[in-house]
């Protein structure tokens, strides 16, 4: 019996043959998302055609060891005895883009829509093939192509939404969602999520509402839906549909102090004093009881984005309930979670340690204080920590990814590696975002390059931009390891000026400027170092690099004082400690 390799590209690359087999060889009408499509064009029945079937099962075989020339070369025969058939023009496109020869998958992906241009999966296969190329524009006319033709397929619009949501391009994502939206499809759970940010970032509320009610009427029993629609509409001051939404969770967790709390302020803004004197009762022993305290604090800072003022507060409120509570769960949580959004990551990472201690039975809280761990500097911490998570939370993909990324940061790739192959696993089965497998596909890469091996890192970091081409983790890290290697510069500078197109941070804008420093342009690559150190906390590699360019330059004392930061920064590698050696004593 052969190995399970379900969850690798060999393997769904077989999965795939199988179904394309299937269209080519059925004559029966398939549904595609509701869609009815013609099959996909038969062979002739003819000794050829059979010997072509041959050619192309083994060549599936091939494709699924992973000998993906051994398959091209086989597909090519049977592309031979039976030509233009989309089937293996198909597996052809799939198995040249395991090799990383995307022009030549390309042309192979368009010559099978072209012949079958009723088959939804061609459509797609093109557009998937050209977003992993870096090209969203022809990626996006190509979904728009699919849609004209099927503009019911749930799959291809929901594509062509998230596209242009990684392309940071809200008011044209939100239009697509809305249609699915509509169109009553049975959307994937991160499709509302998406959606829920897209209006974040819109400032549309209305939308927000729209989502968040579509997710009530699926799922009227889920508690966290009705409490952020209840946070939407008291933001809003709109107290009685607040209570509306709120009520019924009485039922599901009538002693919820925070629930309590929250109606009861909400009773009292309506006029309602005689449930609010009911609630009050049954909540609190004292004017203001630590959940009370709490449920305060958590309201003002649900309100962070338009009290610029609220943060203090927020905290003034936490530490006094820590103060009639020293071990409020909730308070050490949200008290936490508040300093590391002001980047104090020391005092985020002690309150969230104490946090769990209080109570572990909150998964996404042992996944912030090991987060909050490393982000202090203490990956030893943060690895006991995910440890200690998934014993009660087996199987947790964002404790295995950040178990994986502090084994990093102690050297110590192939542990790291084995973390981040078992999230895969994990979240291949729950069908998380595209983004979130570029990162884990992002971790293996760091940690061959981090065991010397540069081609196998390349390879991850690749896969990470096929899954997600805006990816900025993916872009830097793969723009750095072609300037480490000297090849392929002119990519290496696509790759960094993409990055800095989704974000402006310290990371983008230096690896922009090292890629110009080893292209030899080192005015340019000064001015983009400079910007990356004023523009905020810049990694430890940033330093050094702008270092190693002061010392091409000549300027001794300059490479010296980034290097020494670089040092002081946690960039701690024989190689740094070397360069400082190197200098002249002055």
């Amino acid at each position: 019996m052969p190995p399970d390799r379900s969850v690798t590209p060999a393997g769904r690359l077989l999965f795939a043959g199988i179904l394309l087999l299937g269209c080519w060889l059925a004559p029966a009408p398939r549904f595609v998302a509701g869609v009815a499509a013609q099959p996909a064009p038969t062979g002739p029945a003819s000794i050829a055609d059979l010997k072509a079937r041959a050619l192309f099962v083994r060549g599936m075989t091939q494709a699924y060891l992973d000998d993906y020339e051994e398959a091209i070369s086989l597909y090519e025969r049977a592309l031979e005895a039976a030509p233009a058939q989309a089937a293996i023009l198909s597996a052809l496109a799939d198995a040249e883009a395991q090799r990383e020869n995307l022009s030549t998958a390309l042309y192979y992906a368009r010559e099978a829509r072209d012949q079958a241009p009723s088959t939804a999966h061609y459509h797609l296969e093109l557009a998937r093939l050209l977003r992993a190329d870096g090209q969203p524009r022809p990626a996006v006319e190509a979904y728009r192509a699919l849609l004209r033709r099927f503009p019911d397929h749930t799959q291809g619009r929901l594509a062509l939404a998230r596209l242009f949501s990684e392309q940071d391009r809200p008011r044209r994502a939100l239009p697509h969602y809305e249609t699915l939206l509509e169109s009553s499809a049975s959307l994937p759970l991160s499709a509302y999520t998406d959606m829920l940010e897209l209006y974040g970032r819109t400032e549309d509320e209305d939308g927000r509402e729209r989502v968040l009610r579509r997710l009530l009427e699926r799922r009227p029993e889920t508690p966290r839906f009705r409490r952020q629609l209840g946070r939407l509409y008291t933001r809003q001051g709109r107290y009685e549909d607040a209570i509306s939404v709120l009520e019924p969770l009485l039922q599901q967790t009538p002693r919820d102090p925070r629930l309590l709390s929250r109606l009861q302020m909400l009773y009292t803004e309506t006029n309602q004093p005689q449930k609010a004197e009911r609630l009050g009762s049954a909540v609190a022993r004292s004017s203001a009881s630590p959940d009370q305290l709490v449920d305060r604090a958590r309201m003002l800072y649900d309100r962070r984005p338009a009290d610029s003022t609220s943060a203090p507060r927020v905290a003034k409120l936490l530490r006094r309930a820590l103060e009639r509570a020293p071990d409020h769960a909730e308070a050490l949580d949200l008290l936490g979670t508040l300093y590391a959004d002001q980047g104090r990551s020391a005092e985020a990472a002690e309150m969230l340690r104490r946090a769990v201690d209080a109570n572990p039975r909150n998964p996404a809280r042992w996944r912030r204080a090991a987060a909050a761990h490393l982000e202090a500097g203490a990956p030893e911490e943060a690895a006991a920590l995910a440890d200690d998570g998934l014993l009660l939370f087996p199987g947790r993909a964002d404790l295995l990814r950040l178990q994986g990324r502090a084994q990093l940061d102690l050297g110590a790739p192939a542990t790291a590696r084995s973390r981040f192959r078992d999230a895969l696993a994990e979240v291949d089965t729950t069908g998380e975002s595209a983004s979130t497998r570029a990162a884990l596909h992002v971790g293996l890469g760091r940690s061959w390059r981090l065991e010397g091996r540069p081609d196998r890192a390349d390879a991850a970091f690749r896969t990470a931009l096929r899954l997600a081409p805006t990816h900025v983790p993916a872009l830097t890290h793969s723009a750095r390891l072609l300037a480490d290697r000297e090849r392929d510069h002119d990519r290496a500078l696509r790759l960094a000026r993409r990055a800095l197109e989704q974000t402006s941070s310290p990371t983008s804008l230096g690896t922009l400027g090292y890629v110009q420093f080893v292209r030899g342009e080192h005015t340019t690559a000064t001015r983009t170092f400079e910007e990356a150190v004023s523009a905020g906390p810049a990694p430890a590699w940033v330093y050094e690099r702008f270092g190693d360019l002061q010392r091409a330059l000549g300027n001794d004392a300059r490479a010296r004082q980034y290097w020494n930061e670089a040092l002081d920064r946690g960039g701690a590698s024989a190689a740094l400690k070397r360069k400082l050696q190197s200098l002249p004593r002055s």
